[in-house]
C-alpha cells in the first residue's frame, strides 16, 4: 500500500514537471540555514516588549534599547534580501555566500548583546569568560525577537502547534532555571512551554498542543489554565483514554488537545469534547466523530470538565446541589474508610474494612450508617462518572472528593441505600482472587457486581432527582469499556504490601 502511495505522489510530480514550459517556472529550493533554528525556547527574550520589562529599573540598559532595536531592524532587512536572493535566477554564488555571512554576524553581534544581558539577570558575569561560557552552554539562550524580529514586530506567528516535552521541572533545574513564568507553580516544561507559546502567538490566531490530561484537571495546573483563559477568545480543549486504545501507539498516556484562539479583549468561551475512548480499528474515526459542547465560564474556576454533552451538565448540576462535600465527612478516628487511589482504570472501590494493598487511602467516619452510605457514593458509576470527568482519570485526590456533593443526613431513601450497599460490599469481597506472577497481588471485581451497583445508582438518582434519561446516562456510561473482558486486568490490580 505504501509503495502504491509513493508511485502515486511521483506520478503527479512528473505529471506537475511534464507541465511546466520553462525552467524560470520552477521554484528553487530555499537556503535553510535560517528557516531551522536552534536553542531553548524557554530562556531568552521573547519580544521587545519582554526585553524592555526585563530592563524596567536599569536606566543604563535602558539607553541601549533603541540602537539594540535599530540593529535589529537592520539584520531583518539584511535577510529579508537574503530570501529574496533565493529565489532569484543568475545569482552568483559568491554574492549569495556573502549575504548569507553577514546576516549570520549580525544576528552573532546581537546574541552576543542580548546574551549578556540575560546572563546578568542569572547573576552570571559575562565578562568572566569560564562561567559565562558554561552558562551558555546550559541555558542555550533563543531570543525570539531577533531571531524571527519581522515576525514578532508584526505581533506574532499565525499558528503554533506542538507535542511539548512533559518533564518535571525539578528533573532539570540543576541544568538551566527559567525566568519571568506565570506558570512556574505548575513545575512542569510543558506548562513553560505552551506559556511561551501563548507570548509569541499573535493576537487572533491559532494555538494548538497536544499535553497531558492534568491540563485541566489537577489543582497545580491552575496557574496555566488561567493564562490561557485570560489569553484566549475561544478555546476547544479534547480529551483521549489511553486504553483499550491511546492516542500514541505504545504510550499509556491519558492526553488533551488544546487549540485556542488569542483574544487579548474577548471573554473567553471553552468547548469541550469530553473524554473519548476507542478500539484499535475506531481509530481513523475518532477525530471525525468529535463534538463540541460549550461549557458555562462558572464551571471553569477550579477545573476544566470533560463534560461532552447536554446530559452531563443537567446531572453535574443537580449533583452539585447538596452543600456537603464528601472530603467534609473526614475525621482522624472512627469507622475506617479504605479507598481505591485510582489507577487510571474502568473501576473505583471502596471498602469498609482495610485492605492488605497500599494502593487504599484510609479515611475515617462517625458512625456505621455513614460509613456504608459513603461506600455505595464511592463504589456508584455515578461517582465513577463524575471522578472522570474532573481528575486526571489516574488518581483519585482529596481535590476530588472535595467537588463531589453528597448530604448523608437528608438522603432518601436512606435504608434502602445502606441495605445495599452492605450486599454490594459482600458481592465485592467475594469477588477477591490472589494472582500470582512476578508480583503477587489481591484483585476485586467490582463488574461482578454491576447489578448492585446500579440499585445505588437507582437510589441516588432519587436523592439528586434525576431523569430516567439522566439515570439511563449513568448507568451505561462507558458500558462497552468498564464491561469488556479485560476492564479489570489491563492495569487495574492491586500490588499487595
Amino acid at each position: 500500500m505504501e509503495e502504491a502511495v509513493e508511485i502515486c505522489k511521483l506520478r503527479l510530480f512528473l505529471k506537475m514537471v511534464a507541465q511546466v514550459d520553462r525552467v524560470e517556472q520552477i521554484e528553487p529550493l530555499p537556503d535553510i540555514d535560517f528557516n531551522i533554528r536552534a536553542g531553548n525556547t524557554l530562556v531568552g527574550y521573547a519580544s521587545l516588549e519582554d526585553l524592555k520589562k526585563s530592563m524596567e529599573g536599569d536606566w543604563v540598559r535602558l539607553q541601549s534599547l533603541p540602537t539594540i532595536e535599530e540593529s535589529a531592524e537592520i539584520t531583518d532587512r539584511a535577510f529579508q534580501k537574503f530570501h529574496e536572493m533565493q529565489t532569484k535566477h543568475g545569482m552568483q554564488s559568491e554574492d549569495f555566500k556573502h549575504a548569507k555571512q553577514d546576516v549570520r554576524k549580525r544576528l552573532m553581534v546581537l546574541e552576543g548583546e542580548l546574551n549578556g544581558y540575560l546572563a546578568q539577570q542569572y547573576g552570571v558575569d559575562h565578562l568572566k569568560t569560564d562561567e559565562y561560557e558554561a552558562w551558555l552552554d546550559s541555558h542555550k539562550p533563543f531570543h525570539w525577537f531577533i531571531e524571527f524580529y519581522g515576525i514578532m514586530k508584526k505581533g506574532g506567528f499565525n499558528v503554533i502547534i506542538g507535542n511539548p516535552p512533559y518533564v518535571e521541572y525539578e528533573k532539570i533545574a540543576r541544568l538551566y532555571a527559567i525566568k519571568r513564568y506565570e506558570t512556574k507553580a505548575c513545575g512542569n516544561l510543558y506548562a513553560f512551554v505552551m506559556e511561551r507559546a501563548v507570548t509569541i502567538l499573535r493576537n487572533e490566531c491559532w494555538l494548538g498542543m497536544i499535553c497531558p490530561v492534568s491540563l485541566g484537571s489537577t489543582p497545580r495546573m491552575v496557574p496555566l489554565r488561567n493564562k490561557l483563559i485570560q489569553s484566549s477568545g475561544r478555546i476547544y480543549y479534547s480529551n483521549f483514554a489511553d486504553r483499550p486504545s491511546a492516542l500514541f501507539n505504545g504510550v499509556h498516556q491519558i492526553l488533551s488537545i488544546c487549540m485556542m484562539q488569542k483574544s487579548v479583549k474577548q471573554s473567553v468561551v471553552l468547548m469541550s469534547a469530553g473524554f473519548t475512548h476507542w478500539c484499535k480499528g475506531e481509530r481513523d474515526l475518532i477525530f471525525q466523530k468529535l463534538s463540541y459542547l460549550q461549557l458555562h465560564t462558572d464551571l471553569l474556576r477550579k477545573v476544566w470538565p470533560k463534560f461532552g454533552n447536554s446530559i452531563e451538565l443537567t446531572v453535574n448540576e443537580k449533583v452539585g446541589k447538596d452543600k456537603r462535600s464528601l472530603i467534609s465527612y473526614f475525621l482522624a478516628h472512627g469507622k475506617v474508610l479504605a479507598i481505591s487511589g485510582g489507577t487510571g482504570g474502568y473501576w473505583l472501590r471502596c471498602f469498609d474494612k482495610q485492605q492488605e494493598s497500599r494502593e487504599y487511602k484510609e479515611c475515617y467516619v462517625t458512625d456505621k450508617d455513614s460509613q456504608l452510605k459513603l461506600c455505595a457514593i464511592l463504589n456508584s458509576t455515578t461517582f465513577y462518572w463524575f471522578w472522570r470527568k474532573v481528575s486526571d482519570c489516574r488518581h483519585l485526590t482529596k481535590s476530588d472528593l472535595e467537588k463531589f456533593s453528597f448530604d448523608v443526613n437528608v438522603m432518601a431513601p436512606s435504608e434502602e441505600l445502606i441495605s445495599t450497599s452492605r450486599d454490594q460490599l459482600h458481592a465485592l469481597k467475594n469477588t477477591r482472587e490472589t494472582r500470582l506472577g512476578r508480583m503477587t497481588y489481591i484483585q476485586y471485581r467490582p463488574s461482578k457486581t454491576k447489578s448492585l451497583i446500579d440499585e445505588i445508582d437507582r437510589l441516588l438518582a432519587i436523592h439528586y432527582g434525576f431523569t430516567d434519561e439522566e439515570l439511563d446516562f449513568i448507568i451505561n456510561y462507558d458500558i462497552k469499556y468498564r464491561m469488556g473482558q479485560d476492564a479489570e486486568e489491563n492495569g487495574e490490580h492491586n500490588q499487595a504490601a
